[in-house]
């Protein structure tokens, strides 16, 4: 019996169909990303997309986003990390085997682009032991909360701090605090900053003495609310500004008509948990591993 050789190169915008192709048909597949943004992940040099092949029929596909972290003050250089977008299969080929085949052809794209960890949201089962099997770990779970219409809790903000639109002259001082408030995998860049500022449907910052030391985001689509993301300084944390944030959150929601409010975060961040909670939220069963591994350079 001939011996099949598989190859693991960088793909093109030539093997397109044949990508798409593989997507109708895999069973074992992982997609963050529309096919309409197909295009422009195989000739962004942002995004590292490798498929594996025999030449004449595909095996699979793997997609990592490059995004870099900013360093929080005194942490030194940002890092850079890699975010995994989409993850394939042909049926038949052992999801151990093909993800470590997909996983080392990756790794020589990450390490040239200097790509210190690679995160990956687990949202499918099938996903997690062969992960493991190529070098990554689970280090915490998200979590999703939901909160249906109703009364909105009072909270107050403590003196001369008060809540107001962001601008766009906020983006570098909120990505500062943003890096100060959450740790590496969580950050986000100037450019992420901006497209929050852009698409979301409301943006407010709390500020003291002309610093801002919290911001949220929020947007409602129909009847559902999505409140994107809270963060306080942690400096200020405990004075009831996240608590503040929140209520401004929910009352946009509210009053643009969502009957359905969600939001998420890290199971391990109990004190996010006891906030939701508080304003009525309530967790779903749900729990998507969030696994990390190194790129050694």
């Amino acid at each position: 019996m001939q011996e099949i050789e598989i190859q693991v190169r960088s793909a093109t915008l030539e093997d397109q169909a044949r990508i798409l192709a593989l997507l109708d048909q895999a069973r074992r597949q992982y997609k963050a990303f529309g096919l309409e943004d197909l295009p422009s992940l195989l000739e962004d040099p942002a995004h590292v997309f490798v498929l594996a092949d025999t030449g004449s029929e595909l095996w699979g596909i793997a997609c990592v986003t490059v995004r870099p972290r900013p360093a929080a003050p005194g942490e030194g250089e940002r890092t850079n990390w890699g975010y995994l977008r989409g993850l394939a299969l042909t049926n038949g080929w052992r999801a151990e085997v093909g993800v470590w085949t997909l996983m080392e052809g990756l790794r020589v794209g990450l390490q040239e682009r200097q790509v210190h960890y690679l995160a990956a949201y687990a949202i499918r089962p099938w996903m997690i032991a062969p992960l493991m099997r190529a070098g990554l770990r689970v280090v915490d779970h998200i979590v999703t909360y939901e909160r249906t219409r109703q009364d909105l809790p009072k909270a107050s903000l403590p003196p001369h701090v008060h809540i107001r639109p962001a601008r766009p002259d906020d983006v570098s001082r909120l990505t500062t605090l943003d890096s100060a408030a959450f740790s590496p995998l969580w950050r986000l860049a100037s450019g992420e900053m901006i497209e929050l500022l852009v698409t979301s449907g409301r943006f407010v910052v709390a500020e003291r003495a002309s610093e801002p030391i919290g911001y949220a985001c929020s947007d409602v689509r129909e009847s559902l609310g999505y409140i994107h993301r809270i963060a306080v300084h942690p400096d200020a944390q405990g004075q009831g500004i996240g608590r503040a944030l929140l209520a401004d959150a929910l009352l946009y929601c509210q009053t643009s008509g969502a009957i359905l409010i969600t939001l998420n975060t890290q199971y391990s961040n109990a004190r996010a948990d006891r906030l939701y909670r508080r304003f009525g939220f309530h967790p779903t069963p749900q729990r998507i591993p969030v696994m990390v591994g190194t790129i050694a350079t």
